[in-house]
């Protein structure tokens, strides 16, 4: 054998080898993760986080040996604040909370990774008192609330909802309370709020038709056709360091949503059950009728959209972010547009691909109240 020949063997062989280490490196198992994700069981559109918890997907598609540690957030804004402060990593969150965090650079780096929700009736919900008028119709409603005291919990999906209503209508209430979600569900039932803007199933909860009627739902985002969306959002440190958990999440949480508007009603009074037991003071037909429920008033839009999953930043959800992100700017609730690349899709066009999914999972089916199936 020639000088050239052993050499050029030796080099193929280095090679072959080096071939095959990255090989072998590449089928390495990943690294488990520890995860503190922030989570919204007083927030119907962030339910498929439910099934995801307690039915305990994530372990199907993180490492071994991953942990998750879940916590409750009453509203958005508390989560996306525990995120810009680097305490959670991952968080359940409404449009109007997601926005803002990505805003919030020199805090943190936030992206918005998936779409939980794309609806009409999760977060814009108008109650009034139970001794209000006989309102004919939604905008009659909402017109009543000039002069009037209204509560708002702000930096949330809701309060968006409110403000767009009264520029619609041309409102001014008298007073305009700035209270948590706690505050307004008691001063409902202490009768000292002529009405409130709320969120499911806080909307079911202190309604007249499953709830302890200590308010009446008069209009919803369907008599505007005014969506709300709910969003998974991420730290920008785990996207870039561990893209494969971003994904594996997202594979669990459209699972979640599969195992939601499938296999009625077995699957939704299992939800019904996940919701009852992480949160404290609802019943289950309330819960059952946050997502499956028709909303029930004169003048209701029965062909609004009362949950949909959607998943995917398609045109009328890009377009639905960036109107509400100018919202926001014009109402000086943020103080620049969201920028261009808050969305990142990437993980989430991996996930549909991994599960075969390849369009809007589609919205459930909703149904009056008598039809409440769970015993």
């Amino acid at each position: 054998m020639t000088k050239t020949r052993a050499l050029a063997g030796a080099l193929a062989l280095a090679l072959g080898l080096g071939v095959a280490v990255e090989r072998v490196r590449a089928a390495a198992p990943a690294q488990p993760v520890q995860l503190v994700i922030g989570y919204q069981p007083y927030y119907a559109a962030a339910w498929g986080a439910l099934v995801v918890k307690e039915r305990e997907l994530w372990k199907k598609y993180l490492p071994p040996g991953s942990t998750i540690d879940w916590e409750v957030g009453l509203q958005g804004s508390v989560i996306t604040n525990n995120m810009l402060a680097g305490k959670y990593q991952v968080g359940y969150v409404g449009d109007m909370p997601g926005i803002v965090a990505t805003t919030k650079r020199a805090q943190g780096d936030i992206r918005i990774v998936m779409m939980t929700s794309y609806s009409e009736q999760m977060c814009n919900n108008l109650l009034v008192r139970p001794d209000a008028p006989a309102f004919k119709t939604p905008h009659e409603a909402a017109r009543w609330l000039n002069g009037k005291n209204v509560a708002i919990p702000r930096g949330t999906c809701s309060d968006r909802f409110a403000r767009e209503v009264f520029k619609r209508e041309n409102v001014t209430p008298g007073t305009v309370e700035n209270e948590g979600l706690e505050a307004v569900l008691a001063n409902l039932r202490a009768g000292k709020l002529d009405a409130a803007f709320l969120w499911e199933p806080n909307a079911s909860h202190v309604g007249e038709i499953v709830g302890n009627k200590s308010a009446r739902l008069a209009a919803t985002g369907s008599d505007w056709g005014f969506f709300d969306g709910g969003e998974i959002i991420v730290n920008k440190t785990l996207l870039d360091q561990r893209p494969d958990v971003v994904t594996g999440l997202l594979k669990a949480e459209i699972e979640a949503e599969q195992f939601i508007t499938s296999n009625y009603p077995a699957n939704a009074c299992a939800l019904v059950d996940y919701a009852e037991k992480n949160t404290t003071g609802y019943e289950k037909k309330e819960l059952w009728y946050a997502l499956f429920g028709r909303p029930e008033f004169a003048g209701a839009n029965e062909k609004g959209v009362r949950w949909d999953p959607h998943v995917v930043f398609d045109a009328p959800v890009r377009s639905f972010l960036s109107d509400a992100s100018t919202f926001l700017l014009d109402n000086k609730v943020i103080s620049e547009q969201m920028p261009g690349d808050a969305i990142v899709d990437a993980p989430l066009h991996a996930a549909l691909g991994a599960l075969h999914v390849s369009k809007p999972l589609g919205p459930v089916k909703v149904h009056p109240a008598t039809q409440y199936p769970c015993g």
